[in-house]
């Protein structure tokens, strides 16, 4: 499991999520952008599935590439 979030935050992060790789990154969407870092550095083949909860498309590209190499995609995100 990775998760990412804002350096102010990032330490309740941590604790919600104690078992989780945590990214931090600071700036307009940073911990966007540390999540899809991160999936660039792990084969998508080494998991079953991915959750994304986003909802501004930004996962888009990684959520596609997912589904071509046989991983369930959800996608979870407000209206």
């Amino acid at each position: 499991v990775v998760v990412a979030s804002a350096p102010r935050i990032g330490v309740p992060v941590k604790a919600a999520f104690p078992s989780a790789s945590v990214r931090w990154r600071s700036g307009e969407h940073g911990a966007d952008l540390a999540l899809l870092e991160s999936a660039e550095e792990v084969p998508l083949r080494r998991f079953e599935r991915l959750v994304v909860g986003s909802g501004d498309g930004i996962f888009s590209g990684i959520a596609q590439r997912a589904r071509l190499a046989g991983l369930r995609v959800t996608v979870v995100s407000r209206r």
